[in-house]
């Protein structure tokens, strides 16, 4: 990455998931390193820890050695200021809450005013071209106007990283090529680094780099 600020750096993550005769570590010494305004897409096919580095970089799945930086801060402390913005596979938004008061409400969780969250929800939906549709609730919009609904939510907080599990899973090749374009750019233009788990071409494509889960360690190519 040459001269770039890093923003979210993994080293030598272990971790184990599920319990009893289920149980296994996907992560068995990961390492790597996203810049600021970078976009990383990792990959792998299902059950290599793609998810898992995701959980263990919001703070939901606890580490058993290993360390990770987001911008100074370990996950839980960068969480609780709101550093890390995160976009689900099923986008997890308030069903009888407008996109705008989906985007606010979310601001509100973590001390904005009134105001000033309704404001900078306005601001996001622009960004992801959806300003003229804030006042409409999920259920009237399609899966990629829902998806970037999540992604303005995502980055309202100011995040220094954002995480996208799987952002073309649920939808068409046409929607999905401009959702992520939509995202890539945002997360760009705000400067905060783009971590997206998946295992389709097209997400490595519109990525700057790749990222590939390999025998629980992950191996850096360019995109």
């Amino acid at each position: 990455m040459g001269g770039t600020l890093v923003t979210l750096r993994c080293e030598q993550l272990v971790a184990s998931v599920g319990s009893g005769a289920s149980r296994s570590r996907p992560l068995r010494g990961v390492s790597f390193e996203v810049g600021a305004g970078e976009s990383v897409a990792l990959m792998g096919p299902s059950g290599s820890g793609k998810t898992t580095v995701l959980r263990v970089v919001v703070g939901e799945v606890a580490l058993e050695s290993g360390t990770v930086d987001v911008d100074g801060l370990d996950p839980v402390a960068a969480r609780e200021r709101g550093w890390v913005g995160f976009v689900p596979q099923d986008y997890r938004l308030v069903p009888f809450l407008s996109a705008a008061e989906n985007v606010s409400f979310a601001l509100e969780v973590q001390g904005a005013r009134g105001a000033d969250a309704r404001a900078t929800a306005r601001e996001c939906l622009e960004a992801v071209e959806l300003g003229d549709l804030a006042g409409r609730r999920p259920g009237e919009l399609s899966g990629g106007q829902q998806q970037r609904v999540a992604i303005a939510r995502a980055l309202s907080l100011r995040p220094r990283v954002v995480l996208a599990d799987e952002p073309s899973a649920a939808l068409d090749p046409a929607t999905a090529a401009r959702s992520l374009g939509v995202l890539v750019e945002a997360v760009r233009a705000s400067g905060a680094a783009l971590v997206m788990a998946t295992h389709d071409p097209l997400v490595a494509q519109m990525a700057d780099a790749r990222l590939d889960l390999r025998e629980g360690r992950a191996f850096r190519d360019a995109a």
